[in-house]
């Protein structure tokens, strides 16, 4: 073979195997990006398979807190309803079965409801006081929403205190028994109502045929008046009319309070006894209002 031939064929055999080597890297760096490529892919499985259980994990535990939040539902429905019949439970306490006012328990619950607000109201240490010493809870405003709008001036809440006695209630049970007497007192309280409508008004009935009635936010002289109208009310309501002449009637004492200080209510109570009395003296049927 010529010189020259020989050396045209070494380059081409140089050429081949430098082709061969270019091509053994680059198989080589795809058997790399394919090892790479399956690692990723492995990688990528097994972060699906961490988020799939992560996902069966979150809900399982949503499952779980969808059960509590059902049983703690249940509970507060449970618990309402327990607190419910509580509340009915010391309503009925504090009623009177017959005419469905405030008993003589519920007369005292809802007086010193009354002055504590009112404590709390003229001095937060006061009020304080004065619940702790009546072993009163502390007041819930759903309890005393009808009760905070009292009206307060300057230094002292405008209210009324009122005593009312029924006149011949005695000569109804001895004359006509004690369901003629019940009749009479129903019939009372139903007009009681009918005169005292606002919702912060307090009806009571304080033992046999003796009524307690107190008016927040209630003006000097704007009690008399309403009393007058329960007393009219009567005389037209043929329940308390009897067939020999016998009528029962209502004997008022008033006392208009100026709420400045604990015992003013207490006071108050006092003054419309004395008033009660003068009316009785002075023959019944009468409204009679304390002197300031």
């Amino acid at each position: 073979m010529p010189k020259r031939t020989t050396q045209r064929f070494v380059r081409f055999l140089k050429y081949v195997k430098k082709w061969f080597e270019e091509d053994r890297r680059r198989i080589k760096n795809l058997q790399t990006e394919l090892e790479n490529a399956r690692k990723d892919r492995d990688a990528a499985v097994g972060h699906n398979h961490a988020i799939e259980a992560l996902l069966e994990g979150a809900k399982s535990k949503i499952f779980g807190l969808e059960r509590e939040n059902e049983f703690l539902k249940q509970e507060r429905e449970r618990t309402l309803r327990l607190e419910h019949e509580l509340h009915l439970m010391r309503e009925e306490a504090h009623r009177d079965h017959l005419t469905k006012l405030y008993n003589r328990r519920g007369k005292d619950v809802q007086f010193d409801r009354v002055r504590s607000i009112l404590a709390r109201m003229f001095g937060n240490k006061r009020g304080q006081a004065l619940r702790e010493h009546e072993g009163l809870a502390p007041l819930p405003k759903q309890n005393e929403s009808n009760l905070v709008r009292i009206r307060i001036g300057k230094a002292h809440a405008e209210m009324a205190v009122i005593r009312i006695d029924l006149d011949n209630f005695k000569v109804v049970n001895d004359t006509h028994g004690h369901a003629a007497g019940d009749g009479v007192l129903m019939a009372f309280a139903e007009n009681l109502r009918k005169t005292f409508i606002r919702d912060q008004d307090i009806l009571c009935r304080d033992g046999g045929d003796e009524f307690v009635v107190i008016l927040p936010n209630t003006l000097p002289g704007q009690a008399g008046p309403l009393c007058e109208r329960l007393q009219a009310y009567m005389r037209s309501d043929d329940r308390f009319t009897f067939s020999d002449g016998l009528q029962v009637t209502a004997s008022v004492g008033i006392a208009e309070v100026l709420y400045e200080h604990e015992d003013s209510l207490r006071e108050a109570l006092h003054k419309a006894d004395q008033a009660l009395y003068a009316s009785k003296q002075n023959g019944k049927d009468q409204v009679s209002v304390s002197a300031a």
